[in-house]
């Protein structure tokens, strides 16, 4: 192997070359992210049904679920945690399983079954991966901000005069109201989510916290007896009256034209006026049995940022998505949508996973500074030997160009466990550089035979205990 290597080392150097060029040029293409890309055999199945009991909850949800899931190929366990209203069911499969196809054989499952189970349940299917968790975390609050004073000057020369001279000026500032947590949570659902949607690699947005503004009816429920009516009479009023549908087509002057009814309730007297009941006796208003108020939706959480009340906003990623990349996107998307917020709005990161990658990357450099720095002191100090050093210190980072194209071509990404393998990797690199070097820089002064029949000698020596190593 070493005479073969001997004979056609240009093509050696030439393709050892070309990989570390190419290496360079694949570091920037490369996503960055906190995990490597595993897939987990496991599908998690959340259910909710509202406020039920955790006995009926196990027996007329949780039960059947289990049952229905069994029967999709390749499980290997069920596990449940029910309580009141609420279910998950974590599912393991065998490894080596296409888990996109199982996570679409568990809903099919569950749609199977769907009709037996309570009318209320609401229930989500998901694969376990990294990506599933939130990358990037912001908080939205507002405060009240006194906004620029304005100075106003009242002169009775027809010409301006200069400040002293017959005018007089006076200075008054306005206060920006704080914005409420319905603003907030609608500022982060309808403007900030569509926008950060829209960048490469973000897979979707969630929204926690704020309140949810409504309209709540308030019922007499003596005035209700009397009238013979009932709530549920009440309920499906107001549903038939709040629609919007398609009530036929109409054509004219070679157009055909959608008519749609819209009949959508859009202020608290709009509601009031909702017809419950008409006859002989008259028409009876949901304004006779009840009072219709504007509040908001009860919440059973509470979100706080600085000490108020916030709503947070958490970027996930796409599998395979470049971490940093979406930070930064993100942070240059939110510093134009800063400028154009009511002021007072106030956008805090609170989270974020792109500086652990970042921190990793810096070690690695780090490493690799200081490695090679010691080694080539190492070297130029025992051997006295300009080229042999410069030969090892180039290396090193050849070795670590050539990694990150094989880390591309593979699929993979820079993230703690890739780097955290390139850093040790590093000292290897340099160890055997090392051992090579001096192994053959003994050989070169020991024996009478050329130079160049020692080098073979010494890396015939090294080359399998090396390859081993």
């Amino acid at each position: 192997m070493t005479h073969w290597a001997y004979r056609h080392r240009r093509s050696i150097l030439f393709a050892l070359s070309l990989f570390a060029i190419s290496g360079l040029f694949t570091i920037y293409s490369t996503p960055v992210s906190l995990f490597p890309q595993v897939v987990f055999p496991r599908v998690v199945i959340n259910m909710d049904a509202g406020d039920r009991p955790a006995e009926r909850m196990m027996v007329e949800a949780t039960w059947p679920v289990e049952e229905a899931v069994r029967t999709v190929p390749g499980v290997l366990s069920v596990r449940s945690n029910t309580s009141r209203g609420s279910a998950d069911i974590s599912i393991n499969f065998v490894w080596g399983l296409d888990m996109v196809s199982a996570m679409m054989q568990v809903e099919a499952a569950i749609n199977q079954i769907r009709t037996t189970l309570p009318a209320t349940l609401a229930f989500t299917v998901r694969r376990m991966e990294p990506t599933v968790f939130p990358v990037l975390g912001y908080s939205l609050t507002s405060s009240k901000e006194r906004a620029r004073n304005n100075l106003s000057c009242l002169s009775p020369h027809p010409s301006p005069l200069p400040e002293g001279e017959g005018a007089s000026c006076s200075s008054h500032s306005m206060n920006v109201p704080e914005q409420s947590q319905v603003e907030l949570r609608d500022i982060a659902q309808y403007q900030l989510r569509p926008l950060l949607s829209a960048i490469p690699g973000v897979a979707n947005i969630e929204v926690l916290g704020g309140e949810v503004a409504e309209y709540q009816v308030i019922v007499n429920l003596a005035r209700l007896n009397s009238l013979g009516l009932s709530m549920d009479d009440i309920a499906k009023a107001l549903s038939a009256a709040n629609v919007i549908h398609a009530v036929g087509r109409l054509e004219q002057n070679y157009k055909l034209y959608l008519a749609l009814e819209n009949t959508q309730l859009q202020n608290p007297g709009q509601i009031a006026q909702t017809v419950l009941r008409s006859g002989r006796n008259g028409l009876v208003f949901l304004e006779d049995v009840a009072q219709v108020v504007k509040t908001t939706a009860p919440q059973w959480q509470r979100v706080t940022a600085d000490g108020k009340d916030a709503v947070l906003f958490q970027i996930i990623q796409q599998p395979g998505g470049s971490t940093v990349d979406i930070a930064k996107a993100v942070q240059k998307q939110l510093n134009l949508i800063q400028t154009k917020l009511p002021a007072g709005i106030k956008i805090a990161k609170w989270y974020d996973q792109s500086d652990l990658i970042v921190a990793s990357a810096l070690n690695v450099r780090e490493a690799l500074f200081i490695g090679l720095g010691l080694a080539i002191v190492v070297l130029f100090v025992f051997l006295r030997n300009g080229k042999v050093t410069v030969i090892a210190a180039i290396t090193v980072p050849m070795a670590l160009s050539a990694t990150a194209l094989v880390l591309y071509i593979t699929g993979q990404t820079f993230n703690i466990m890739t780097l955290g393998g390139m850093a040790a990797a590093v000292a290897l690199i340099i160890d055997d550089a090392i051992v090579m070097i001096e192994h053959i820089m003994r050989r070169m002064r020991d024996g009478t035979s050329s130079y160049l029949e020692r080098i073979h000698l010494a890396a015939n020596e090294f080359t399998k205990p090396l390859a081993a190593s």
